[in-house]
């Protein structure tokens, strides 16, 4: 079974809602809907290929994924036996400011905004470590890049977010001054709908690495 579906389904079922939106608007307002909410919430989650790690190198590039484009990396995993470690995240400048020695193992890492798919090791590891690192990434929509190609999603998304994406695609349209389906009110009421998708979907996200806003521990006493 194909993991991914066109986006198609997703406007299929608006062009339903607003019958007087043509195909070429509902095509574009869908991508620029879902570039949105992945961007937004950062709910596309990929466990990326390993990555080799090479003796006293600590800048690497991880491979083109087949199904989306990188936004950026959330987490990275070392195993240590039969678990897993997750290397600690460098900000930019305490990054620059360190000088590390090398090491029999990573310690943290530093992504790159410009590139989404680089990240430096600190500090270098002193020798070769065949697919060592286990990244995980944040993915968006691909750019279609020539005639006849088409977007698509993951296909297990659509069990959680579709509707939340048809009230984003409906938002935006009805948000469109001087059109037969122009309607501001409604227009608002889908979008904080879609909005809370959003929410959702970035709690969901975030809670797949135990990492929650709201921690909370029984005392000691309870």
């Amino acid at each position: 079974m194909n993991p991914n579906t066109e986006i198609s389904s997703i406007y299929d079922e608006a062009m339903v809602r607003l019958p007087g939106a043509g195909v070429p608007i509902l095509q574009q307002e869908t991508i620029a809907m879902l570039r949105e909410f992945f961007v937004q919430s950062g709910a596309w989650l990929v466990e990326a290929a390993p990555v080799s790690i090479k003796a006293l190198q600590d800048t690497y590039y991880l491979d083109p994924q087949p199904d989306g484009d990188v936004l950026y990396i959330h987490r990275i995993a070392f195993p240590t036996g039969d678990r897993f470690k997750f290397l600690t995240v460098s900000q930019q400048q305490s990054f620059r400011g360190k000088v590390n020695a090398p090491s029999a193992i990573p310690i943290s890492y530093h992504g790159y905004i410009n590139a989404p798919g680089k990240f430096t090791l600190t500090p270098p590891v002193t020798t070769d470590m065949p697919k060592a690192l286990i990244p995980y990434v944040v993915m968006t929509i691909k750019e279609r890049c020539g005639e006849g190609q088409t977007t698509s999603v993951p296909s297990w998304m659509l069990r959680y977010w579709k509707d939340h994406w048809i009230d984003g695609l409906l938002g935006r349209l009805m948000s469109i001054p001087d059109k037969p389906y122009s309607n501001l009110m409604q227009a608002q009421y889908h979008m904080r709908r879609y909005r809370n998708g959003i929410s959702q979907a970035r709690d969901m996200g975030r809670r797949q690495f135990n990492n929650s806003e709201t921690d909370f521990k029984f005392p000691g006493w309870a």
